[in-house]
């Protein structure tokens, strides 16, 4: 312990390349900063006037922070300034040089918050980025006496609010701006009182966190109040945030947290939670769990019960939690900025990233681009389009103002759209944000090429040459219009396995293919055997077998996924067939669709199924029907798969240039290669295993496919997929059967059925099953398959006999199909 040898606290050191050590004091009686190296023997000190005089800055002297010695024994030196002018030094000697940091013109690095408005520019204090370019609005234009800490936008009239910091009793506390003119609003918050913090209601509340008057509302103009005289929230609140139900959430300086509900109040703190006493920042992530920090890491709350997930929260101290659209968390902190997949974490730091500072205040992430924006204490980092790896990747978009160059505020992006890569010929297809990548295998010139489909024409170039090497290429971008575009709507729906005693995921993706934004319903209709557990969002109405979901502004070529989560019945269930029906409704105009499923009580979570789009009987399809593919898969492993990759191989029978996504559980890209196969690739979706979350351990794919012109009747087309989970062998599915006619077999009629029905026994069995025709006389041909309840054919007899042993040595659940002439008759058989 060297105590003796300091002149004041010890605020910074590090070691030299020769090996001394270098220290920065500070002193709290002189106020002063003072230099020194320890050699391992001896020391040597330096004061602020033995160094090169540096420029002064706009606050006053400059107060060098000594950061580095190099090998040249030259000093590099950080001179902290709030706005832009020279930070960076080099000392030598008796001189010094000046480098100039500024990237950005921003008026003021000293920011807190990062916020984003209805054109999705880029808010950080009272500077403006719109993609391309920076505005800074300075005093004289917003007339703000305080700093900016938190910004909110109202809903309902995109007005921005501004939670302005001073300690000035007189200060202005609240800023607005309604895209054109700045506005302050003053209220009394007593001596050396401020806002720290503000949130906005979907029908346009206005709630700030206050250090001396708790917790304003404003509504139309009109204050209340919540503190310690009314409420049981401290004068002190640090942070407020709203969840689109309108429940407020408001953290204290010693009181923990606190839920506003209508006008009931709940309180979590030490006594009833993990949640601290003092807490200073709440989280919201996309299914509106609540995240604070804990004793002993992070806290999560679903509405009913707390998680917490241990974590080393000392060492960091988090700031805020940001989930990104793969369901995984950017943490920022004082020590770098943490990437957090619920097991692991990766830190990015100035050691082994571009990242400005260690220190992160917020982290924003942009919905359009994927780009992270990192706020720090000097300024802000931008990481773009993380983990996409080695690939080709761009946008095909509608270009409003056909100028070819992508506009955030006025473009849109297009899904569904073929992209060619060269010479690869292989075809990738945008997804529901209009983005598209290629992974070549080999490095070379390639070529890719795009031609639109009508009603579109191209804006920008067809083709496009480019040279792939070790580095991602990004923003090969295609550009269309069109002067006349067709209204549409549409609704898909798609359900999770339906197991026994557990919960069944229901998603519903609707679709505007119209010009013009449309606002509706969504309504689910469930079967009564099932009970509503939750959903995402969370539904406008709920009835005992049916949800309603209101929604608006679906904007052009838009398609949002709504989640339903059931609790299914028992055993009682068993062999049942449950329908759930979609119905989307827009000025009075309804389209839907129902899917069909029986509830298993053991079951392969990893299935495909196929279902012709027209009328079908057993596997017979017309031949001019499309096919609708659906794959579902699990991870039943014991820990997250960071990666699924889907392959499907296409009979030769179905035509490539009908492939169509319609929707899908997660964020996905997908790929065609010259052999036939598409790819789907679910990269950094990091799902968890089964025994963590049974139903988010689930995902899907749903894509439609016709068949060929001119194909012979019948056609047999038949498909299996492979699911990797990250780097392990291939989970192969079920193989579906489509068999494809000019005219459907005969429908089995109520007479028939009456006349010639087949008994089946024992049922359930051991092993053995009878089929026998008792009101048949004479033998005739008739033909029976066996299948297991994923479609996969086990067996098949042809005979004349009247009564038929069938052997059946596993056990599980199958189906029989018996066919006599044009009599058709199904059973569904256990052997246990």
């Amino acid at each position: 312990i060297e105590d003796a040898e300091a002149p004041g606290f010890a605020r910074n050191f590090f070691q030299d390349q020769e090996g001394n050590l270098w220290f920065e004091f500070y002193s709290s009686n002189t106020q002063e900063r003072s230099y020194a190296s320890y050699d391992g023997s001896n020391w040597s000190r330096w004061a602020v006037a033995d160094i090169p005089t540096l420029p002064p800055t706009s606050s006053g002297p400059s107060k060098p922070l000594l950061y580095e010695v190099d090998s040249e024994g030259d000093w590099w030196m950080v001179s902290y300034s709030g706005i832009h002018e020279q930070k960076v030094f080099k000392v030598s000697d008796t001189s010094f040089t000046g480098y100039d940091t500024q990237v950005f013109p921003l008026s003021w690095n000293y920011n807190v918050n990062l916020g984003v408005d209805c054109d999705n520019n880029i808010w950080t204090g009272t500077n403006r980025f719109d993609g391309t370019n920076w505005e800074s609005f300075d005093y004289a234009q917003t007339g703000f006496s305080g700093s900016v800490w938190e910004m909110a936008v109202d809903p309902t009239t995109c007005d921005l609010w501004f939670a302005l910091y001073s300690n000035s009793s007189s200060a202005d506390y609240i800023g607005k701006y309604n895209g054109t003119d700045f506005e302050t609003i003053s209220f009394s918050l007593g001596n050396n009182g401020s806002a720290v913090g503000v949130d906005i209601s979907q029908d346009g509340i206005v709630y700030v966190a206050t250090t001396q008057e708790g917790l304003a509302r404003n509504i139309n103009g009109n204050w209340t109040f919540f503190n310690e005289g009314n409420s049981p929230l401290t004068d002190f609140v640090t942070a407020v945030t709203i969840t689109s139900d309108g429940t407020v959430w408001a953290s204290t300086f010693g009181n923990g947290i606190a839920r506003l509900v209508g006008s009931t109040w709940t309180v979590f703190d030490s006594s009833n939670s993990p949640v601290l006493d003092y807490t200073y920042h709440i989280d919201v992530d996309k299914e509106e769990n609540i995240w604070v920090r804990s004793e002993t890491g992070l806290a999560k709350y679903d509405g009913t019960d707390w998680e917490v997930f241990p974590f080393d929260i000392g060492r960091f101290g988090v700031n805020s939690i940001t989930e990104d659209h793969l369901g995984n968390y950017w943490l920022s902190t004082q020590h770098g900025a943490l990437y957090w997949d619920g097991f692991d974490y990766s830190v990015f730091n100035i050691n082994n990233s571009n990242i400005g500072s260690n220190s992160n205040r917020a982290i924003h992430i942009d919905p359009i681009n994927g780009n992270i924006w990192f706020l720090h204490g000097t300024g802000l980092s931008v990481l773009k389009r993380f983990h996409v790896g080695n690939n080709i990747s761009g946008l095909s978009f509608f270009d409003a103002n056909q100028d070819g160059i992508f506009d955030y505020s006025e473009d849109v992006r297009l899904p569904g759209q073929n992209i060619l890569l060269l010479p690869d010929s292989t075809t990738a297809v945008t997804n529901n944000i209009g983005g598209y990548s290629f992974f070549p295998e080999d490095t070379g010139a390639y070529q890719v090429v795009y031609e639109p489909s009508l009603p579109y024409v191209q804006i920008s170039p067809s083709t496009i040459d480019t040279f792939f090497s070790e580095a991602p290429i990004e923003g090969i971008n295609f550009a269309v219009w069109s002067e006349n575009i067709p209204e549409g709507l549409s609704i898909d729906i798609v359900n999770g396995s339906l197991v026994c005693n557990n919960g069944a995921n229901i998603w519903v993706t609707f679709k505007n293919e119209g010009f013009l934004n449309v606002s509706g319903e969504i309504m689910l209709t469930f079967p009564p055997e099932f009970t509503y557990e939750d959903a995402h969002p969370e539904v406008t109405t709920l009835e005992p077998s049916q949800v309603t979901w209101l929604f608006e502004d679906l904007g052009f070529m838009e398609s949002r996924t709504y989640q339903l989560v059931l609790n299914g019945p028992d055993v009682d269930a068993l062999n049942q067939d449950f329908d759930f029906i979609a119905e989307m409704v827009v000025d009075g105009n309804s389209t839907s669709q129902k899917v069909s499923d029986e509830v298993l009580c053991s079951y392969d979570p990893n299935d495909k199924t196929a279902f012709p789009t027209g009328e079908s009987f057993l596997n017979y399809s017309l031949l001019n029907d499309p096919i609708q593919y659906t794959i579902r898969f699990q991870n039943m492993g014991n820990y997250r798969a960071q990666d699924i990759v889907i392959t499907d191989l296409m009979d030769p029978s179905l035509d490539l240039s009908t492939f169509e996504v319609i929707a899908s559980s997660h964020e996905m890209t997908t790929t065609i290669d010259a052999e036939r196969q598409i790819v789907f690739r679910f990269n950094d979706i990091n799902l968890p295993p089964e025994e963590q979350d049974f139903l988010g351990s689930q995902g899907f794919i749903k894509y439609q496919i016709s068949p060929k012109q001119g194909l012979s009747d019948p056609t047999i087309i038949q498909n299996s997929a492979n699911i990797y989970f990250d780097l392990n062998p291939a989970i192969v599915t079920n193989t579906t059967e489509n068999i494809l006619v000019e005219t459907l077999p005969t429908v089995s009629t109520k007479h028939q059925e009456q006349t010639f029905k087949a008994l089946i026994y024992p049922n359930p069995s051991s092993s053995e099953i009878w089929i026998e025709w008792p009101n048949d006389s004479e033998p005739k041909d008739w033909h029976v398959e066996v299948y297991d309840i994923f479609g996969k054919l086990w067996q098949q007899q042809n005979t004349t006999l009247l009564k038929q042993r069938i052997s059946i040595s596993e056990t599980g659940f199958y189906i029989l199909k018996i066919q006599k002439d044009d009599y058709y008759q199904i059973e569904k058989i256990v052997v246990q």
